[in-house]
């Protein structure tokens, strides 16, 4: 029964990570994105 816990636990917590890379990768691509498009703007300005 505890190992049961420790282990649901640890899958909780591995899954808390692999959302927060997800979550920072994604803001990582905006930036970008974001640093892509004004470049462009002021290399035609």
């Amino acid at each position: 029964m505890i190992a049961q816990h420790s282990t649901s636990f640890a899958g909780r917590v591995i899954r808390n990570d692999i959302g927060v890379i997800g979550f920072l990768a994604r803001v990582v691509a905006l930036a970008r994105e974001l640093c892509g498009f004004f470049r462009q703007r002021f290399a035609l300005a």
